[in-house]
């Protein structure tokens, strides 16, 4: 699920970053190739490492407060474990519903080109193949021209040739197969909406000689035509845009080109960063450990002192933290009997002895589930206290999540 969150965040980021940046400029070639790209990094990115300079740096600021693996707690544990993987098949199921329904749509789109090329008369221009009275277009699809009509326009076919030309149909497919795999990234459909849009303008600046005529043939060619979900067609809304970018001159200044480009470098590093950072003061509470119930220990004792939020070595249980837990917590039989559940959050503070103080419960669903997770912290025996590099015993805060489930 965090893989997921990332990916999609990812995702969000580099979209923004062009909608804000790059979407009404005319650096083609970079916007193509920026688009494709966030399309494939977000899957991506979540695996890469951070030197652990950069990763300690990060952790000093966000680490406020050190959160333990979560504590399932139930009669025994295999409930938990069974609940979890029949979710876990259900997702699977769901993945792979929705992606063979995505890829069958797509095949069924090719299979519906393919009886329109082989059912209608096809003339080989050398680098194209022109194909008349379709019924479909005008639009292209790999080497392939579709006209309507037995009329051809030479400005559109000039169009549709530099579609062919610079391979946009390639884009296409690749997309539309990856999403059929990749549909859990949420923006992809607004990425590739984004990355045919500019294959039009593309296009359109490679076709155009005299911009005013060109403009009106495209309001002129607006209604009447028909289209299948492969093709390019000329005309793709919004005209308001096509015809705004066949006015720019140009990539601009190298200048602007350059403090553009770097903004938008900097904006994505600053989000792998941001991401990763997250992800590892966020590691630490993914994973879950469900134990089971049972018996006593020992109390806890001194001054805190100085908290100190982000120390080099943090307070570390001496022994089985997990099967101290599933020996030490009971689930409260008046839980059990009203069917209640949940998670209890407790915060509490390692002192320079390694005693633990200061207990306090940030979340709970109900008293009798606060009692038996607060009984295990004032039972639980010293720990190993935080330290700093030069060695120095300092105070640390923790946070336990127990989570009480019923089987």
């Amino acid at each position: 699920m965090m893989y997921l969150i990332q990916v999609n965040t990812y995702a969000a980021i580099m979209l923004l970053a062009y909608m804000l940046l790059l979407r009404n400029k005319t650096l083609y070639r970079f916007n193509r190739l920026y688009l494709l790209a966030a399309a494939i990094l977000p899957f991506v990115l979540p695996f890469v490492q951070l030197p652990l300079t950069i990763q300690d740096k990060l952790s000093s600021i966000s680490a406020l407060q050190f959160r333990l693996p979560e504590v399932v707690v139930g009669g025994n544990g295999q409930g938990s474990a069974a609940h979890g993987t029949g979710l876990l098949t259900v997702a699977w199921m769901v993945y792979i519903l929705i992606a063979f329904s995505l890829i069958s749509y797509h095949a069924w789109g090719l299979i519906r080109l393919r009886n329109v090329i082989r059912n209608n008369i096809r003339e080989d221009e050398g680098n194209y193949i022109l194909m008349k009275n379709t019924g479909y277009g005008p639009g292209s699809f790999g080497r392939y021209i579709f006209f309507p009509a037995e009329d051809v326009n030479e400005a559109i076919l000039a169009h549709e040739r530099a579609h062919l030309m610079l391979h946009h149909t390639r884009d296409i497919l690749f997309l539309n197969f990856f999403q059929a795999f990749a549909w859990p990234s949420l923006l992809l459909g607004r990425i590739k909406k984004e990355l045919k849009e500019l294959h039009e303008f593309q296009a359109d600046a490679m076709a155009n000689e005299d911009k005013q005529q060109y403009a009106q043939l495209l309001l002129s060619s607006a209604l009447g035509i028909r289209s299948l979900p492969e093709m390019h067609l000329f005309i793709i809304h919004p005209l308001k845009r096509r015809i705004m970018m066949l006015q720019k001159n140009g990539p601009g200044s190298p200048l602007k080109t350059i403090l553009l480009l770097s903004c938008t470098a900097f904006i994505l590093g600053a989000a792998v960063l941001f991401v990763q950072g997250c992800n590892k003061s966020g590691d630490k509470s993914d994973k879950t450990t469900t134990v089971e119930t049972n018996a006593k220990l020992s109390p806890a004792g001194n001054g805190a002192g100085e908290i100190v939020k982000a120390p080099d070595v943090m307070p570390q249980f001496d022994g089985d933290l997990g099967a101290f837990l599933g020996e030490n917590i009971k689930y409260p039989e008046y839980a059990k009997n009203k069917k209640i559940e949940g998670r209890v959050m407790i915060r509490f503070v390692v002192d320079r002895d390694g005693a633990l103080i200061n207990p306090e419960v940030l979340r709970s669903p109900d008293s009798s589930l606060t009692r038996a997770a607060m009984d295990v912290i004032n039972r639980m025996p010293r720990w190993q206290p935080a330290r700093m590099k030069d060695g120095k015993l300092v105070s640390a805060e923790m946070v336990l999540p127990v989570m009480f489930k019923l089987n």
